[in-house]
């Protein structure tokens, strides 16, 4: 099958799909998205099951089990497929652009449509065993009843159309940026533009304006046609696919793939065309424009004359002892291209772009208690996504480069080293940073939320994303390849915001207990394989185990408070306690069943600093077994740097006189 194949998409194809089969990352990830099934199964059945075990089964609640379990196995399917695609998909290209690789095929016979389809078919096979390897689960779960065979063929299709959106999408960014990181950040931008910025500007114009039926109902049926979301929400819900149907026919679901996929097979020619032509960022072509110079220039003025008085409160360079630090407020270290700043001005564009539409249509909304909470949310996502994915990339882009190997032949120190990294991080991530900090202000001069509430929720939210900076960080130090490291950083967040929560209505009363007894397992399992062997799997599941253990401790008082079982699980769930201040004036109503919210509030921001400033020591700690210096470490002696360094501060020992005279020439005693 793989030389069937290799001979329409060329040598490239056979070489990488060889590779990838040797790479235990595949595995690790096929494991992990087979538990994530396997947990969204079983949340289903822990929703449904005491209907059955109460003895009224009847076809009804088996039909209803069987669509429940479709619609969850088939969001999951779908999340994963605009999850992995990008990760896998945006390095294929930008990496061996950067590692100067790419030249070697050039010289090659290769042609660049084999070189492009080879490295997009490859990983796009690897992906779909992956992600469709949920169908069996899906045909047995017909079995039950209440899924139409139909919708399982209809939700297969939608995932193969994503699949191959968000293909082309990465594959195309990947062929004109310099960098993986940059070709990330632009791939996930643009999706989310397209996928979700533009029909919910067309929402809410929709909503604010007394438009005829038939011009909103033209709207919403481009909208489906022009993304991919829309065939893929048709085919999961029976009676809105029907609906449809009666009103436009049974050809309007295949209909709504054909502007998807011309979209997909031009970017696909587009990489193609732009294989061997330097990467030429859009903003070149924007700077030759007179009007786009003028504004740049007025823009420049304005700013300028705003940042005069806040100029005596930034840091001087000359105060600054941090290399790493000094290097990235000097340079744009790990943004070389520009596309992460101009992502964030982008950010800035939208915000203001939502924030007039809401003025000019729901003026009204502006003041109302739970109008800032989307806002902030959005806002935090995008401040999270860039902490994960510039700290995932830091130090193991570094070390691609060969910049790391020669960081670590230097008298730097490993303090300075990962600080310094971590201070870089902050400094790509500080423009999305201020957008949070001016919504806030603007929702509190609003009267959207009290002062209160809205500083612990920054308080919190700034802890658990500088926690997440700090992992990405130590998971990118002992990682050989960037989606080795992006991964366990993605995963991180995800866990402890969506992962976590499932607990709950698995074990209802015992939900505390039962996370207790977990990672009190998983820390002294991870701690028995990080001390075996150092990579970054085991010094995930250390960290990651590490910080359940630390805010399982400190939030362990809150279980049975007040009989309400969904806690301790809610009292360390960083995304419950950064917004649920804000939807409420009272302090006292933030969390209910609480007495004392302000000592649980109190109780996890103390769990985050300690478990930083223990992340942070432990891997200042264990540094050359980080960075693989391990010869000398793992039989116990001491590490060459620390030899060196010790050597140095050592006092020269006195030597005896007799020993002295005895070292002299006869010439010298004389």
């Amino acid at each position: 099958m793989l030389n069937f194949l290799s001979l329409f998409l060329g040598p490239v194809f056979a070489k990488e799909m060889v590779e990838m089969a040797r790479r235990k990352r595949y595995f690790f990830n096929r494991v992990l998205y087979g538990l994530v099934l396997f947990f969204a199964l079983w949340i289903v059945w822990e929703n449904h099951h005491f209907q059955i075990q109460s003895g009224k089964v009847t076809l009804r609640v088996m039909a209803n089990l069987a669509a429940t379990m479709f619609q969850a196995v088939s969001i999951v399917q779908y999340g994963a497929v605009f999850l992995f695609v990008p990760l896998f998909l945006c390095g294929v290209i930008a990496g061996e652009r950067e590692e100067r690789t790419l030249d070697l095929l050039f010289t090659t016979q290769l042609r660049d449509r084999e070189i492009i389809l080879g490295k997009l078919a490859s990983r796009t096979v690897a992906l779909v065993t992956l992600i469709l390897c949920a169908l069996p689960v899906m045909s047995i779960i017909m079995l039950f009843g209440g899924v139409d065979p139909d919708s399982l063929l209809r939700t297969q299709s939608a995932t193969l159309l994503a699949m191959l959106f968000a293909g082309a999408h990465a594959i195309y960014f990947s062929a004109i940026t310099k960098s993986p990181m940059g070709a990330l950040v632009r791939t996930y931008w643009w999706m989310a533009v397209y996928l979700l910025g533009i029909p919910a500007i067309t929402g809410m114009i929709l909503s604010g304006t007394r438009s005829s039926p038939p011009a909103e109902m033209f709207c919403l049926a481009a909208l489906f046609m022009m993304n991919p979301i829309g065939p893929f929400a048709a085919a999961l819900e029976v009676f809105t696919y029907n609906q449809m149907a009666s009103y436009a026919g049974q050809w309007f679901y295949p209909l709504a793939f054909i502007i998807p996929v011309c979209l997909s097979l031009t970017l696909l020619w587009r990489a193609v065309v732009r294989l061997r032509l330097p990467p030429s960022p859009f903003a070149l072509f924007l700077k030759r424009l007179s009007l786009v110079r003028a504004v740049r220039g007025g823009f420049a003025r304005v700013t300028g004359a705003i940042a005069v008085p806040f100029r005596a409160l930034q840091t001087p360079a000359r105060w600054i002892r941090n290399p790493f630090w000094l290097r990235a407020r000097q340079a744009r270290v790990y943004d070389r291209e520009g596309y992460i700043g101009r992502i964030q001005w982008l950010s800035w564009f939208a915000a203001a772009v939502f924030l007039g539409l809401i003025l000019a249509f729901h003026h009204r909304e502006l003041s109302r208690d739970d109008t800032c909470i989307p806002f902030l949310v959005i806002a935090w996502l995008i401040v999270i996504m860039l902490m994960v994915i510039l700290a995932g990339t830091s130090l193991v882009g570094e070390r691609r480069r060969g910049f790391l190997d020669l960081v670590l032949m230097s008298p730097l120190s490993p303090r300075e080293i990962i600080d310094g990294t971590l201070l870089a991080v902050w400094q790509h991530v500080r423009r999305s940073y201020s957008l949070v900090l001016v919504l806030a202000l603007l929702f509190a001069l609003t009267e959207a939320a009290t002062p209160g509430a809205l500083l612990c929720s920054l308080l919190t939210a700034t802890l658990f994303c500088a926690l997440t900076g700090l992992y990405g960080v130590l998971f990118s130090l002992p990682a050989k390849t960037i989606p080795g490291a992006l991964v366990p950083t993605f995963v991180f967040p995800v866990l402890m915001n969506l992962g976590v929560v499932f607990l709950m209505p698995t074990f209802r009363e015992a939900s505390g207990p039962a996370l207790w007894i977990m990672s009190a397992l998983a820390f002294i399992g991870a701690s028995l394989w990080v001390r075996r062997r150092v990579s970054v799997a085991s010094v995930s599941a250390f960290l990651i185990a590490m910080h359940l253990a630390v805010t399982s401790v400190a939030v362990c008082w809150t279980w049975r408070n007040n009989n309400q079982w969904e806690y301790p699980i809610a009292a360390a769930h960083a995304g419950h306690l950064a917004f649920a201040p804000l939807g409420s004036r009272g302090l006292g109503k933030w969390f209910y069943g609480i007495d004392n919210e302000a000592l649980m509030l109190v109780c996890y921001w103390i769990a985050v600093i300690v478990n930083f400033a223990w992340a942070r020591g432990w891997a200042i700690r264990n540094f050359e077994r980080l960075v693989e210096r391990t010869d000398v470490v793992l039989n116990g002696h001491q590490p060459l740097a620390d030899q060196v360094s010790r050597q140095k501060h050592r006092r020269p020992r006195p030597v005896p006189i007799e020993l002295a005279s005895a070292r002299q020439t006869p010439e010298q005693l004389d």
